[in-house]
């Protein structure tokens, strides 16, 4: 009696100093994001951007940028950007990527760096007369290329590594700061969703008799009507030189096409293969973005459907 007792004490004091302390046995993977490195000569700021200069304080709200979006995929435990400051990134990158990191007290506790590097970031407007009028057409066209790079602290391996391309033309925008934003943040969305796609797939995470369940939410990149391809995970890929693991078969089971997007999942619907096909833990990849517009039906007078007199 006397030790089952113990016993149930020692478990409840357990779980009183868990709820205390905070300790989560489930705890995220803990990412530094290090400032953006920007070379010189990469910063084109044109036509009517010409009161725009980048300057530190810049490339810093730009990573906080990426920092807060790869936040909001709740897949990472983003370190605060307070605890970072002090870190330069060039001398991290050259630490991290040669494994002689000097200092890993200096990330926090991080076991991951997101490490960007701009490679090119143009703004321009665009002024157009229209045509036997006197007014004057006015557009914002702007591309950013970057490199972004998610890295392991304790081995300095690349998790994963993407080159990412955003070019964006608009007419109705309140100013040229607000689309500088504008596409910092649609570049920040497609690179962290790139890292997540790397680092974590999307997989299927329940199949009912209708629905195919995606671990994908509003932050998942998908839109309805997307397309992924599943595959089912085959046998470990071994390197025959070293023996290490670099990567694993996936057998293609189906397409699925997005119908809904929630909070924190999505719900899909076969397109090519059965729904008993479909299992928890499969593996997704998106195969079409946009949603497939079907086409428009012709109309009697069309110089496809003509008008038939007889």
């Amino acid at each position: 009696m006397l030790p089952r007792l113990f016993s149930h004490r020692c478990l409840f004091l357990f779980f009183l100093y868990v709820s205390i302390s905070g300790i989560n046995a489930f705890t995220l993977p803990r990412v530094a994001v290090l400032n953006f490195i920007i070379r010189e000569n990469v910063i084109h700021m044109g036509k009517g951007f010409e009161d725009i200069w980048w300057n530190d304080d810049r490339t810093k709200t730009l990573t906080s940028i990426f920092a807060s979006v790869l936040s909001n995929t709740k897949k990472f435990d983003v370190m605060e950007r307070e605890k970072l400051k002090d870190i330069n990134a060039e001398r991290v990158f050259t630490e991290i990527t040669t494994g002689n990191i000097s200092s890993r007290e200096g990330f926090g506790g991080a076991q991951y760096c997101i490490i960007g590097e701009v490679k090119n970031l143009s703004c321009n407007t665009n002024e157009t007369q229209i045509p036997y009028s006197t007014f004057i057409k006015k557009e914002f066209s702007g591309e950013i290329d970057l490199i972004i790079r998610m890295v392991s602290v304790s081995s300095g391996k690349y998790i994963v590594s993407r080159d990412v391309n955003v070019r964006k033309t608009v007419s109705s925008i309140s100013s040229p700061e607000a689309f500088l934003n504008d596409i910092i943040k649609e570049c920040a969305e497609k690179a962290i969703n790139s890292i997540i796609d790397g680092a974590y797939p999307p997989k299927v995470a329940s199949v009912d008799s209708t629905n195919i369940y995606i671990n994908r939410g509003v932050d998942g990149g998908f839109k309805v009507g997307s397309r992924l391809m599943v595959y089912s995970p085959g046998k470990d890929i071994i390197d025959p030189d070293t023996k290490v693991k670099i990567g694993q078969e996936e057998v293609p089971v189906g397409e699925i096409e997005i119908v809904e997007i929630q909070s924190k999942m999505s719900k899909a619907i076969p397109v090519s293969s059965s729904i008993t096909e479909f299992k928890e833990g499969m593996i997704c990849r998106i195969t079409q973005l946009e949603p497939v517009v079907p086409p428009k039906p012709l109309t009697p007078g069309s110089s496809s459907q003509p008008i038939r007199w007889d």
